[in-house]
């Protein structure tokens, strides 16, 4: 509404109003992102491949190895796989780091490829090693077993290697 002294004064304020409530809202950069987000995603630019990933969630998918898997029936540790330090697999150590000195062993059901039997003796050996590079904490850790002392005489325990042995007949 207009009349002879200009603008309706309530209108005016109305406005004002609004644009003092959203600008306390929406700041000028801010707008700006999302501007710039909208123009990204319409022209199909994604930055999905840039954010950042989760490395303390142990990589099961690394190891490619189920803690189910029949012969993990007595581990108690962190198994050694191939994206552990340079490892070449479940049953060798990696590069950085050696067997310990002792190990222990379990009759585990499940076994292929023994006929008669379905239970086989599978040994595990701690790798220890004094660098402080050589780190498997990221692999799957595996607590099936009964719980035992580091079998590590000089360095740190590392993670632990499985051998599979002959059949047995005491199955866990």
């Amino acid at each position: 509404m207009l009349d002879k002294d200009g603008p309706d004064p309530g209108a005016r304020g109305r406005q004002e109003a609004f644009l003092i409530g959203w600008s306390e809202r929406f700041s000028r950069k801010g707008f700006v992102v999302r501007l710039g987000q909208i123009l990204l995603r319409a022209i199909g630019v994604s930055f999905i491949p840039f954010l950042p990933v989760d490395h303390i969630v142990p990589n099961v998918e690394g190891c490619g190895i189920s803690c189910n898997t029949w012969y993990f029936c007595g581990i108690y540790g962190i198994q050694c796989c191939a994206n552990c330090a340079n490892g070449t697999g479940t049953n060798a150590c990696p590069t950085c780091a050696s067997l310990g000195t002792g190990s222990w062993s379990a009759c585990c059901p499940g076994a292929p490829g023994l006929p008669g039997h379905n239970c086989a003796t599978v040994r595990y050996y701690d790798c220890c090693s004094s660098d402080i590079t050589c780190d498997c904490s990221l692999c799957m850790p595996c607590y099936n077993g009964a719980p035992q002392p580091v079998w590590c005489s000089s360095g740190n325990y590392v993670c632990t290697v499985v051998s599979v042995g002959g059949p047995c007949s005491a199955c866990l």
